[in-house]
């Protein structure tokens, strides 16, 4: 399996997605720790540049195949799915302006989002609105399952049985999507300022942000988990797929992940540019960072740098991945 995505790769799917995201904010935190405000992007989350990106991917096979009738489904418990659809019904606008006479194709697309019925009620409703903004009113959202694993075994099962293409939490297109992130860093930091970056992983998709980065620059890159959520720093340790503890008591904080394991593609290349892994403790992001205004995940990230005290660069940069401000 390539393992790799060039920088090249990483600059053609800047340029196909750079109209429909924006330039987020470089926000100073405090002293040199700053947010990265991709709680600020279109669809309210850092998931936006890569969900996009993976599915203008499928579009494209979509047009080649030249038959209607498709699926594009994921499993989430927020904004990944948030993103998707939105994605989804930004790109069948876009297809069908350019290709008219493939419209029909396009406009039969019909999205389904597997999730579980311990999905947070704000990120329910949120998928709801971007659903709703469907002109086919044609897709789901299939919520009411027991657990997370009922809904992996349901979506697999769907697509077994149904056309249909899934947009994951991490392989190779959402993590060349994610390198747009990382274009916008090289823009606002300085050359001659060292810098370190972290981000919260679940499957990986991140890593496409440090493969990035690490072509563009000098950085540490850093991952952080929490330690009931922490499979890909596990994976990378033992050097074989370990499985997150899905069950609701250990998923304290990261309310918006719906993976299992880590994306092995991720993985691969995480291997090569990873320069350290930090595990934190839930009761900790919960407890300690309860003062400040941001996402779980973001807070996931920067207790991870808070614990690193060997970390003396001049731009220390947190992912501040979520948000969901429409």
């Amino acid at each position: 399996m390539d393992t790799n995505i060039t920088l090249d790769e990483f600059k053609i799917a800047y340029e196909r997605i750079k109209p429909y995201i924006k330039e987020t904010n470089l926000e100073c935190f405090k002293n040199n720790i700053y947010l990265k405000k991709e709680s600020d992007q279109i669809s309210g989350s850092f998931k936006w540049s890569g969900v996009l990106y993976a599915v203008m991917k499928i579009f494209d096979k979509i047009l080649k195949i030249n038959d209607k009738n498709y699926h594009i489904i994921t499993q989430s418990t927020g904004n990944h799915g948030i993103a998707t659809l939105k994605a989804i019904n930004l790109m069948i606008k876009h297809y069908s302006e350019k290709f008219p006479d493939k419209k029909e194709i396009f406009t039969s697309i019909k999205p389904m989002i597997f999730t579980n019925k311990f999905i947070k009620k704000n990120k329910l409703d949120k998928m709801f609105i971007q659903l709703n903004q469907f002109e086919s009113k044609k897709g789901k959202i299939l919520y009411k399952f027991k657990n997370y694993e009922e809904s992996l075994l349901a979506r697999e099962e769907f697509l077994r049985n149904n056309k249909g293409f899934y947009v994951s939490h991490g392989g190779k297109d959402i993590m060349t999507g994610y390198g747009a992130i990382a274009f916008d860093l090289y823009k606002k930091i300085p050359k001659n300022k060292t810098m370190s970056f972290y981000a919260a992983i679940g499957a990986g998709g991140p890593i496409g942000i440090g493969l990035c980065l690490k072509y563009l620059r000098n950085v540490k890159f850093n991952i952080v988990q929490t330690k009931g959520f922490d499979a890909f720093i596990k994976s990378l340790e033992s050097n074989k797929i370990e499985y997150n503890d899905n069950t609701i008591n250990k998923i304290l904080v990261s309310d918006g992940i719906a993976v299992d394991k880590p994306e092995l593609f991720s993985l691969e290349i995480a291997k090569i540019i990873v320069d350290n892994k930090i595990v934190v403790e839930e009761m900790d992001v919960k407890n300690k960072l309860k003062e400040y205004n941001l996402g779980n995940s973001s807070k996931i990230a920067l207790l991870g740098l808070l614990n690193n005290k060997y970390d003396n660069s001049d731009f220390r940069v947190i992912l501040d991945c979520e948000g969901n401000k429409f």
